[in-house]
């Protein structure tokens, strides 16, 4: 299990054998994580059979692809989230990093911290030359998330795919 440790919190990757296990509706006990009422969020549903595709193709990829982020609370780990990169880095370097917080684990910190642990890896990716992300202007949670871990304001595009406008910021990792 590839996994990343947050303070409380554990990031764990998309596997094959956590799609499996997903698509089984064994993801808690993948995890040994409660799951919350509606799982997956509204923003990641049907991620995990496209990772799984991906994966299938390209094992190589664990990492660069889902990770689930779980949490300590109560003496009990809850799976609150799920983020990371959409792929192997470009021709230039750079990765995207997408992410959703369950409804019912919102507002606690979990999105700073776990896109915080996700860029601190990706730093350590040779081929990585930094992270971006994009973000519907309205939503102020994922712009304030991205500012406390670095990334900039960088230019407001339209994203064709979803029809609408976005903000994409960037952090990039120096030499």
């Amino acid at each position: 299990m590839h996994t990343i440790h947050e303070a409380e919190m554990m990031l764990v990757a998309v596997t094959l054998e956590s799609c499996e296990a997903e698509r089984q509706g064994q993801l808690a006990g993948f995890l040994d994580a409660k799951l919350p009422p509606v799982w997956p969020p509204p923003h990641v549903e049907g991620v995990s059979a496209i990772f799984e595709e991906i994966l299938r193709e390209s094992p190589y990829l664990v990492g660069f692809l889902g990770w689930y982020w779980t949490a300590m609370s109560s003496n009990e780990r809850h799976l609150v989230g799920f983020g990371g990169f959409k792929g192997a880095p470009d021709e230039r370097g750079w990765l995207e990093i997408g992410y959703a917080v369950s409804e019912a684990h919102q507002g606690h910190g979990y999105a700073t911290r776990a896109v915080g642990a996700l860029t601190r890896w990706a730093r350590t990716c040779d081929q990585v030359k930094g992270v971006r992300a994009q973000v519907r202007p309205a939503n102020m949670a994922s712009r304030k998330v991205l500012k406390r871990n670095g990334f900039v304001y960088a230019e407001t595009i339209y994203n064709r795919e979803e029809g609408h406008t976005e903000l994409l910021f960037l952090r990039t990792f120096d030499s």
